[in-house]
């Protein structure tokens, strides 16, 4: 969901137009248990489209601290060639603390720097426990991220949120009783709030798969799902088609069919019961 950096964006116009690439240089190595990369490209402006050049910098380092802990940070930053405010930069600061051979703490802390955006909040964090033993793993995390949190040569699956999240997963071995090799219950849920405390997404996901020692699975799931709109929105305008603000909940009950797939021939199959979504 939160990628600081993301190699694609040097070349590609926030238009989605080609920039050439003037040129650069990239190293990275490994000094006793510290990573380390550094990466430096300049790309030349395109005055037909009102493009300009850029240099952009990457310097990242993470260092491992015995066998399940580590911290890291990196520093990202894209630097306008005609203009000196015209930047845009992004700081971070992650790690994973390993709790004995069971537990795992683990987070980042980020902010960007965008002069336009001087009057919001910048920042972004997330914070995720996980707990795997015997076949059983459940995390628990909350992660953040500004209205103004603007990473440029990264990349947001969205902005502005507060996001819980939980999940439970069991493996439970049958050794063939009733023909079964194993079950997996499990449980995950997610969901999205903005700033006012409107929740725009949430989802919840219940199943458990079926496994038999034949290679047969079969998976029985349900979910919740809930979108919340902050405001009308246009579908289409010729048939006059809007969707109004408000929040929409959904439930579907699922079941996966899945033969053995090591065979010649065999199927795999996924069917829905959808209800129809409810208005609040």
């Amino acid at each position: 969901e939160v990628d600081l950096f993301f190699t694609r964006r040097i070349g590609i116009s926030a238009n989605g137009d080609v920039v050439p690439i003037i040129g650069g240089g990239r190293v990275s190595g490994k000094i006793n248990n510290t990573n380390i990369g550094l990466l430096n490209m300049t790309t030349e402006g395109v005055e037909a489209k009102n493009i300009e050049s850029n240099n952009f910098t990457v310097a990242r380092v993470n260092h491992q601290i015995g066998q399940r802990s580590s911290i890291g940070g990196i520093l990202v930053n894209r630097q306008g060639m005609a203009t000196a405010t015209d930047f845009n930069r992004t700081y971070a600061i992650d790690g994973k603390w390993g709790i004995g051979k069971k537990a795992t703490i683990s987070g980042y802390v980020a902010r960007t720097n965008t002069p336009s955006k001087d009057s919001l909040d910048q920042n972004s964090f997330k914070l995720l426990g996980t707990y795997e033993w015997h076949g059983l793993r459940a995390t628990a995390g909350y992660s953040q991220l500004g209205e103004g949190f603007n990473p440029e040569v990264g990349y947001l699956l969205r902005s502005a949120y507060r996001k819980p999240e939980l999940s439970v997963f069991q493996q439970v071995r049958m050794n063939g009783k009733f023909g079964l090799l194993e079950l997996r219950p499990h449980a995950t849920y997610r969901s999205y709030w903005n700033f006012s405390g409107f929740q725009e997404t949430s989802y919840l996901h219940v199943d458990n798969h079926w496994v038999w020692v034949s290679g047969l699975e079969i998976h029985t799931g349900v979910n919740f799902t809930t979108e919340g709109v902050v405001k009308d929105f246009v579908i289409s305008k010729k048939n006059d088609v809007t969707v109004p603000a408000g929040t929409y909940n959904q439930q579907e009950a699922q079941i996966v069919l899945i033969t053995n797939a090591s065979k010649p021939f065999y199927i795999s199959t996924r069917s829905i019961l959808d209800r129809k979504s409810t208005r609040l």
